[in-house]
């Protein structure tokens, strides 16, 4: 994939930034490097990064910010055979990161991270969980009215709420959220039970086969709620939001049902022979500080995976509410996607599963 390269000058937004986080800490360490370059997602999470985190940590140490977005497997491979690591640190660059990853991150320095800025959930080998985000289903409560569903058994259920779902699709988005999510369903669980299997799976996808619309992008997620396409959907919690809040008046009424939000951290990662390590991991401990994780949330609304900040969120944000609109207000009802149980192999079995089975309709 394609490496997206952006240079942010050290205009005011630089200064806008430093004085924001006035009041957190920043370490600053010798550094030979000139330039920090932070690997994200893109889009509005790579620039709610930005802002709260990579510009005032960058400019704190004297060093120009630097973005790429989307790393690869593949592609930090690429760079380690070639001896030509740039980036510092990663986001969600590689799968299931309390895997063994040796060979392409470096392992976290708790002894600079701290282990008291995130729960042990949030604390693996080779990466730090640094905000929740969640999978929710969201119903059209026109049409289901005062029975609606209240957890993902439901959203299989075309007898008591016929209608047409929306999922992602595992080219988009993996296989990993939505195999759990089908197999709880099927079980009746608060948690997944393992391993997963192929046939609890096809099983019940089947009960909705010719009913489901995958999307395969951010865009098309919003578009299947907002257009009607769909009277449920398996969607992320911030694009839920978001997009209820965008409906124009009259529009039919969408909830979001909390219970069994699949609950996940964004992670945050160093890559092998990375330029600075040392550097690197202040930058993670930075990120995890109260005032810059209440920064992210505030710009992107996934959820801090800092106790302190999560506590510390506003009800209300720019005249809406808000804290109760994020994962991290609902941990109560959710369950827990299991990163541990991902492994390379078992992640490559999946998409091909899922591959299958969207071309059969």
């Amino acid at each position: 994939m394609m490496r997206v390269k952006v240079l942010f000058a050290a205009t005011g937004l630089s200064a806008l930034c430093l004085s924001v986080f006035a009041g957190g800490t920043l370490a600053v360490s010798a550094s030979s490097a000139k330039t920090f370059v932070f690997t994200g997602l893109g889009g509005s999470d790579q620039a709610a990064f930005d802002a709260a985190c990579v510009v005032p940590f960058a400019k704190a140490h004297g060093l120009t910010p630097e973005d790429t977005n989307n790393a690869s497997v593949a592609q930090i491979q690429i760079e380690e055979d070639a001896h030509n690591v740039t980036s510092n640190v990663l986001l969600d660059a590689t799968p299931g990161p309390a895997g063994k990853w040796g060979s392409l991150l470096e392992p976290i320095n708790y002894k600079i991270v701290g282990r008291t800025l995130m729960p042990k959930s949030a604390q693996f080998e080779y990466a730090v969980g640094h905000d929740t985000y969640s999978t929710v289903l969201v119903y059209n409560a026109t049409v289901y009215g005062n029975h609606p569903p209240t957890d993902w058994a439901d959203y299989f259920n075309l007898k008591k709420f016929p209608g047409e779902r929306g999922q992602a699709g595992v080219a988009y988005d993996g296989p990993e959220g939505q195999t759990e999510l089908v197999q709880l369903a099927y079980q009746g669980t608060k948690e997944p039970h393992y391993p997963l299997s192929e046939s609890i799976v096809t099983k019940e996808m089947n009960k909705i086969k010719g009913h489901v619309l995958y999307y395969n992008g951010a865009a098309q997620m919003d578009e299947l709620l907002l257009t009607g396409q769909v009277d449920m959907e398996m969607i992320v919690s911030s694009h839920a939001v978001a997009s209820i809040e965008s409906l124009p008046a009259g529009s039919p009424t969408w909830k979001i049902q909390w219970n069994q939000e699949q609950y996940a951290y964004d992670y945050l990662q160093i890559p092998k022979n990375a330029p600075d390590p040392t550097l690197d991991n202040e930058f993670i401990h930075y990120c995890m500080e109260k005032q810059p994780q209440i920064a992210y949330s505030e710009l992107h609304a996934n959820g801090p995976a800092n106790p302190a900040a999560a506590a510390a969120l506003p009800a209300y944000y720019q005249g809406k509410p808000f804290r109760a609109t994020l994962p991290s207000a609902h941990i109560k009802d959710a369950t827990t996607f299991s990163q541990a149980w991902w492994t390379p192999s078992r992640s490559a079995q999946w998409t091909t599963f899922w591959e299958k089975y969207e071309i059969s309709g």
